[in-house]
């Protein structure tokens, strides 16, 4: 009973953020803690590393034990900023992968959108290709693709075809908008974090990912307030970075536009 319990203890302490050093001193204090010390945390990182392995799996799928499995995980290794931002890396490669596997013409105007350059991915175009597979997309190295982002190809504009977009073909919009909330206010001194969070966050507040909230979900305005004072905490705290500082601004207006009249007053 006392190994079970110090195991326990152990763990806690572990998943905290100064969990490493921690448990290297009760390793050290006792030596009957030293061997139970290792276990945890040859249990720890094995936990971690597997979770890592599956985290694109994860991420794409809809049933409910994964999700659940996602999300308990996720929670467990909230101190761990090193997986945290592998968790969201994963969220924003599963919506660019989404995005750009298929592309339409926009015409000769330029749009109200955000430009993005790579040479590859224009060579493609160029040679007519508008659908690409999921191997033939991770080849252009693209990070961040958002709805209306937009590239050229000689005097054409190419956008991605958001209407194509099965928004049920990866796990669901809710989910992973708690997920990336939780990650942003763990993580608030982390200016790498909080610019990729602003970034999925404007894209889960639009189309097609909006769409798949749950009717009259009385949760979903509640969100939307959460997401909205986290962004307003980048705002004050990045104050001098100008790129997060619209990243933030364009995720509130979205954020907004999920609510009803009134809501933020």
């Amino acid at each position: 009973m006392f190994h079970d319990v110090v195991h326990q203890v152990m763990m806690a302490v572990r998943k905290t953020s100064e969990g490493e050093k921690s448990l290297m001193k009760m390793r050290c204090a006792f030596k009957s803690f030293f061997y139970v010390g290792t276990q945890v945390d040859f249990f720890y990182q094995t936990q971690r590393v597997q979770f890592i392995q599956r985290l694109h799996e994860l991420v794409m799928s809809r049933s409910v034990h994964e999700n659940a499995y996602l999300i308990s995980v996720q929670k467990d290794l909230i101190c761990d900023i090193i997986t945290q931002a592998q968790v969201l890396r994963a969220i924003a490669t599963s919506i660019t992968i989404a995005h750009g596997t298929r592309w339409v013409e926009m015409g000769t105007v330029l749009p109200l959108s955000m430009r993005i350059s790579n040479h590859a991915l224009e060579d493609a175009l160029r040679a007519r290709q508008r659908t690409f597979s999921l191997e033939e997309w991770d080849k252009f190295g693209i990070i961040y693709l958002p709805q209306n982002g937009n590239i050229r190809v000689d005097n054409i504009f190419l956008q991605p075809d958001i209407l194509s977009i099965d928004a049920r073909s990866m796990g669901p919009a809710k989910m992973l908008h708690e997920i990336v909330l939780s990650i942003m206010q763990q993580n608030a001194a982390c200016i790498e974090i909080q610019d990729e969070c602003c970034a999925v966050l404007i894209c889960l507040h639009q189309s097609p990912y909006r769409e798949t909230y749950p009717v009259h979900d009385p949760t979903c305005e509640h969100h939307g307030m959460q997401t909205l004072r986290c962004l307003v905490v980048v705002i004050k705290q990045w104050r001098d970075n100008k790129d997060l500082q619209i990243f933030a601004c364009m995720a509130c207006v979205e954020a907004c536009s999920d609510m009803g009249p009134g809501t933020t007053e």
